[in-house]
């Protein structure tokens, strides 16, 4: 019974591969005058890519179907399980 709308997979889909592009790209403009270390490069790139995911949850909340402070609930407390 749930309601299909394209806007969420337009969306989600779109902002998490152009925020992966621009994850990587300023890995490698950041790291790579440094060192060529793949690994670290990757490691910068993950742990920016995870910042930016949660500013787009916290801008657009309705693309994971929930409300701003059902998100910082989670936030604050990740491992409990809802009970709606």
């Amino acid at each position: 019974g749930w309601r299909y709308d394209w806007t969420y997979q337009i969306v989600g889909l779109s902002g998490t591969l152009l925020l992966g592009w621009a994850t990587h790209k300023v890995a490698i403009a950041l790291i790579d005058p440094v060192s060529s270390s793949f690994f670290l490069s990757a490691g910068f790139a993950l742990f920016f890519y995870i910042i930016m995911v949660g500013n787009m949850i916290w801008a657009v909340p309705w693309v994971m179907g929930l409300r701003r402070d059902e998100f910082m609930q989670h936030l604050k407390n990740p491992f409990k399980i809802s009970e709606h």
